[in-house]
């Protein structure tokens, strides 16, 4: 890949993960122009994978005017190209665009003329209109290209009132039928024959109506799924890229000489403990989300004093957040209260709580930590004055791989599996986790688990 286009994705990267949202965004914006507008060679697949990633960064960029039409031309010239013969011409149907293509060999240069979707209807139109015919092509195959005209052996044709023409007496990649305006309309697919036809098929369609719908809820569901984890895996590759980035690049100025004191050393080696702590929990998280799908995650049993541990997970949570600006407030009403159950996984749930609170947070720099119990309970709730869930997204935000619209309309980064984690870490020890939240005024989510009376 080009090393400008590299340097140009690690801008962005950097930018957004410093937290200037919205120079990341500028820049991702000029860098998603400079890329569609052919600033670089690359492959197909960088390119979809850099379009994909800067559209995250950049929600509100488009694609350009004909887009799907020039890749289909590209991947058209890409396969003449690969062809033996020094010269040729070929009709393609790519991703749904008719494509047209010749090439030829001359000495060490190769040539080619393409033309695409817009090109062909503006010629067709032109031909139909300033001949008063209705125009049918089909390749060699028999599929039709373009038009309803009288096929070659119709009556039409077998009366004179048509023509029809090769792909080898035109020159091009399909066979052509000429018919009259007048014949044309009398071709119209609402004859009444096909009108019973149509008519028998309405009825076969409302006897098996129900199977039908049946069947395409079932394949929406599954196409659903299979989005979800399309949107996981990309999810999780960029939470693993954007660590490893950064500490590659400091890795690579400390081992060069870049840093110029002991001072940015240290920072340095600060920066790259942090990143690698960042990347254990992802990893960590993973690892205890798919031992919990599969049944196999053993949780131990220990009294926990329950002010203590949500008042520790929430100073070293703050020890790591500082640096952004952020603060955690706590207030704790439960001295005394225990709660029995692993600790290790009560604090990845409420460090998760407290993750999010962050992310969805980026204006409002103060969470708060409560602690209360009452009827046998013990509630831990976490606070943010962030942007806050849809109200459409509160039932299923507890969903593996589900992702609110402000998570992916801000570009937010997550793996989606934080929250139905930590609802199979509290249902585990018997407890409940609920949400309150409205957009623009931010969430709470409560974690409730029962007091160890022993």
């Amino acid at each position: 890949m080009p090393a400008s286009l590299v340097a140009r994705g690690a801008r962005c990267s950097v930018l957004e993960e410093s937290g200037e949202r919205a120079g990341a965004r500028r820049e991702a914006a000029a860098l998603w122009t400079e890329l569609t507008a052919g600033a670089w060679k690359v492959t197909r697949g960088t390119l979809d994978t850099y379009l994909k990633e800067l559209q995250a960064w950049a929600p509100d960029v488009a694609l350009p005017a004909r887009w799907e039409e020039r890749m289909a031309l590209a991947a058209a010239a890409e396969w003449a190209f690969g062809e033996q013969a020094a010269s040729g011409r070929a009709g393609l149907l790519i991703d749904g665009h008719v494509v047209s293509v010749s090439w030829r060999r001359e000495g060490g240069a190769w040539k080619a003329r393409l033309a695409g979707p817009s090109s062909w209807r503006a010629l067709w139109g032109k031909l139909e209109r300033d001949a008063g015919v209705v125009l049918r092509l089909a390749d060699a195959e028999g599929r039709v290209i373009h038009g309803h005209g009288a096929p070659r052996g119709s009556n039409a044709t077998a009366r004179g009132q048509a023509a029809f023409r090769p792909a080898a007496a035109t020159g091009l990649p399909w066979s052509v039928t000429a018919t009259p305006v007048a014949v044309g309309a009398s071709s119209d697919p609402w004859t009444a024959r096909r009108r019973l036809m149509f008519a028998g098929l309405l009825v076969f369609a409302v006897l098996l109506g129900s199977g039908s719908f049946l069947i395409a809820r079932a394949i929406s569901r599954e196409l659903a799924v299979a989005r979800l984890q399309s949107d996981f895996v990309a999810a999780v590759s960029h939470e693993f890229r954007t660590p490893l980035t950064s500490i590659r690049q400091l890795t690579e100025m400390l081992a060069r000489g870049r840093m110029a004191n002991e001072q940015q050393k240290q920072r340095a080696y600060e920066l790259m403990m942090g990143e690698s702590d960042r990347l254990r929990r992802v990893v960590e998280s993973l690892l205890d989300f798919g031992r919990m799908q599969a049944r196999e995650y053993k949780f131990r049993s220990e009294s926990v004093e329950a002010t203590e541990w949500a008042r520790s997970v929430a100073e070293e949570f703050e020890e790591t957040v500082r640096s952004l600006g952020y603060a955690v407030e706590f207030a704790g009403l439960a001295e005394g209260a225990r709660i029995r159950g692993d600790r290790e996984a009560l604090s990845g749930a409420l460090w998760n709580l407290l993750d999010n609170a962050v992310k969805y947070s980026p204006d409002e720099k103060q969470v708060r930590v409560a602690v209360s119990s009452s009827n046998g309970k013990v509630e831990v709730s976490v606070r943010d004055r962030g942007t806050g869930i849809a109200k459409e997204d509160l039932k299923r935000v507890f969903g593996k791989f589900y992702r609110g619209a402000n998570a992916k309309k801000q570009g937010t980064k997550g793996t989606g599996i934080g929250l139905a984690t930590v609802k199979k870490i509290v249902e585990a020890h018997g407890g409940t986790v609920r949400v309150q939240s409205e957009p623009g005024r931010g969430s709470e989510f409560t974690i409730v688990l029962p007091c160890d009376e022993s």
